[in-house]
């Protein structure tokens, strides 16, 4: 155990052979103790140092455990040949002595919750790579860190990372694995978009990602690309958003020099423990180990540590309603009397999210941004049970510099760096214990994960979705729009006729929760809450659009990923309705708005528990 850790890294087992073995035994074993190993004592040996050391099975470690089984052996008077059977129990004996010291020495020494305790920013989380080959991440040599133009192959790698993670995705689902005879169920496969050639009017599962070309839609995959047809009797997967930029299944008929779509839906859903089974169980923000220089597994005997810690300690953390607008006298009084409500009971973590700045900060703003701040630092130094007790983290949002500086309130260049040092020392000394984070950021707190973005994610997704640029585009011909297409070349396609099994599919695909999904008959309120949530994860990306419509900074695009789903997905947003919601496992979270209807809303949750609560207090 080092710096306060419980556990050490998980060894992958390797096979070792006596031949192997013989060379080290000898001179620690024979030439130091006098033994005389016999062969089968060599192959009992060399089986416990390939399962115990793997790798490292010449380590110092590796060689004092073989000095004190030599040792033991001498105290017990066993004379000088060691044979298989016996030197088998001894090692039993051996390794549960040592075991027992070390629970020992781990029960006196003190859990410190604080050592898995940490906030990652995007910038600063380790860069990884996902190798679609071998289906495995690793950690990655990034170029100059921050630059939005960095290395050719960042860009070039962006939307294939995305495209593989999703697609094997989809293939560990059941409904997609191909059929043995050990296997003879009903199953779906996915055809590359170069093997449709000659293959027309033929019905087809396709996989790839869609992009808007002036009027056009295109699928892509890593075989080539082909123009998407969309008509009237086109459907698409009900609850889900579907963008310029996102990832989708496709069915329907390849007609000449397009794909006539039948139905549309979202990637299948991995919840997260299946994900994380399958990539095993990676540390990838290195909370459990101390080595940074390769990706480690995390010990399932300390996940469990973690969790009964979790139950044990019950924490909370309290997030803020978006837009704390820190320059207006309103919003700083309302600020003061939630932040007194909620230091009676202060939280392990509180989050204040931005806007800061109620219009896009701009050059000549440094002066009037720095006194928002220090009139926040006011706040803090009047309630000293908040700040001596309770993380604060200070999410910015899209007004606050540097951003806003270049973006003037438009698209910003995703993931946002935190607030610049220049406007944050005298709130830093109100607040010792204050982190100014990245958006979006991630918060790693035992054995869970929690991200927590601020965007007006509802607003972008309504306004760049594909089902209302397709509207709008057959209004303006009324209605004519597929008619005229499928004279122009020559392919009157009988819709009843030729998509009547892909109606079937339709039915059987609902029934398998494939595409489309069943929703029951909701409010709008709560549909659009569902549509946003369902989006977001099924992409398994913060930022489900082309690059057009949502810069993001190449290197970094891995920091967005939700590939491994968190604990706790928190999508602070002020153009979606309040919501606190389960979707397959992962809570998601929108506490709204910081000011509504006179009333100043949080959201409180009980990390320990799972439990979440939605707050408000007239102001």
């Amino acid at each position: 155990m080092e710096n306060g850790r419980v556990g050490s890294p998980v060894v992958l087992p390797i096979k070792l052979t006596p031949s192997q073995v013989r060379p080290v035994a000898y001179r620690i074993m024979s030439k130091k103790h006098g033994l005389n190993l016999k062969s089968a004592a060599l192959d009992v040996l060399a089986s416990f140092l390939g399962n115990q050391f793997g790798a490292d099975w010449r380590g110092a470690k590796a060689e004092r455990f073989m000095d004190d089984l030599a040792k033991l052996w001498k105290d017990d008077d066993r004379g000088v040949f060691v044979d298989g059977e016996p030197l088998s129990r001894l090692i039993a004996n051996l390794v549960n002595a040592q075991l027992s010291q070390a629970n020992s020495e781990t029960s006196e020494r003190r859990f410190n919750f604080k050592d898995y305790f940490k906030v990652v920013n995007a910038q600063s989380q380790r860069q990884i790579s996902y190798n679609h080959i071998k289906k495995h991440f690793e950690l990655s040599q990034g170029g100059a860190p921050g630059r939005v133009l960095g290395p050719p192959n960042a860009l070039v790698h962006i939307f294939p990372t995305r495209f593989h993670l999703l697609s094997d995705r989809i293939h560990r689902n059941d409904q997609f694995q191909a059929r043995s005879y050990q296997n003879n169920e009903e199953s779906f496969v996915i055809t590359k978009i170069k093997n449709l050639l000659g293959r027309e009017k033929q019905e087809f599962f396709l996989f790839g990602h869609l992009l808007k070309n002036e009027d056009e839609w295109w699928l892509l995959d890593n075989s080539g690309k082909i123009r998407l047809e969309f008509t009237p009797e086109s459907t698409y997967a009900p609850g889900h958003y579907f963008t310029d930029g996102s990832f989708v299944l496709c069915y329907g008929v390849p007609l000449g020099d397009y794909f006539q779509v039948g139905t549309l839906g979202p990637p299948t859903v991995e919840r997260r423990e299946q994900t994380k089974d399958a990539y095993g169980n990676i540390d990838f923000y290195g909370i459990t180990s101390s080595i940074s220089s390769r990706l480690e597994r995390i010990d399932p005997d300390l996940e469990e540590i973690l969790v009964a810690e979790e139950q044990r300690l019950d924490h909370r953390i309290i997030l803020l309603g978006g837009d704390v607008y820190l320059d207006r006298r309103g919003t700083l009084d309302s600020l003061r009397n939630v932040l007194r409500e909620i230091s009676k009971n202060p939280p392990l973590i509180l989050v204040i999210p931005g806007s800061f700045c109620s219009k896009p900060f701009q050059i000549g703003d440094t002066s009037s941004y720095r006194e928002a701040m220090n009139a926040f630092a006011n706040i803090l130094q009047g309630l000293p049970d908040l700040t001596s007790k309770t993380k604060i983290i200070m999410v910015p949002g899209e007004n606050d510099p540097w951003q806003a500086m270049s973006s003037k309130g438009g698209t910003q260049v995703w993931p946002l760096e935190p607030i610049p040092k220049l406007f944050t020392g005298r709130v830093e000394r109100a607040a010792p214990d204050i982190v100014f984070a990245s958006n979006p950021c991630r918060i790693c707190y035992l054995s869970q994960e929690i991200v927590i973005s601020r965007d007006n994610f509802g607003q972008m997704l309504r306004h760049n979705s594909l089902p209302s640029a397709l509207t709008a585009s057959l209004d303006t011909t009324n209605g004519h729009h597929v008619e005229e297409t499928v004279v122009e070349r020559g392919e009157i396609l009988d819709l009843d006729e030729d998509m009547s099994s892909q109606r079937a599919l339709m039915q059987m695909q609902s029934e398998n929760d494939i595409l489309p999904r069943h929703v029951d008959s909701v409010d709008s309120d709560e549909s659009e809450v569902r549509k946003v949530i369902a989006t977001i994860l099924d992409q398994c990306h913060l930022s489900p659009f082309s690059l057009s419509v949502r810069p993001v900074v190449w290197e970094y695009d891995m920091s967005l990923s939700l590939i491994q789903w968190p604990s706790s997905l928190i999508l602070i947003d002020s153009t979606t309705p309040r919501f606190k919601n389960t979707y397959e496992g992962c809570q998601v979270s929108n506490p709204g708005s910081f000011i509504q209807n006179n009333k100043g809303q949080w959201l409180d949750i009980k990390l320990g528990r799972g439990q979440s609560e939605l707050m408000s207090l007239t102001v």
